[in-house]
């Protein structure tokens, strides 16, 4: 998904904090991943059992994984995230 502007133009990003709220809908194990596309590479991030019970899932980077750097306005503005299910 692609995310509003920061209001801000500039200033110090700490991290982001992305949150999915997911849950299975089928017998046989399941997982799921946060995950965040910095430059043109998406980043998985930790796989977590899903269950058929919704839960929260939340995920807090504080380097752009693409770079290894701290975040800015302009790449955090760029950043688009997403949640992947997949069998364990």
């Amino acid at each position: 998904y692609g995310l509003g502007n920061l209001v801000t133009t500039a200033g110090t990003v700490y991290g982001i904090n992305v949150h999915a709220y997911a849950a299975k809908s089928d017998a046989g194990a399941k997982g799921g991943a946060i995950v965040l596309r910095s430059g043109s590479t998406d980043y998985e991030k930790t796989d977590n059992a899903l269950s058929t019970t919704y839960a929260y899932y939340s995920d807090l980077t504080e380097v752009d994984p693409n770079t290894s750097t701290a975040w800015t306005v302009t790449t955090v503005n760029a950043l688009e995230v997403g949640f992947k299910v997949k069998a364990s």
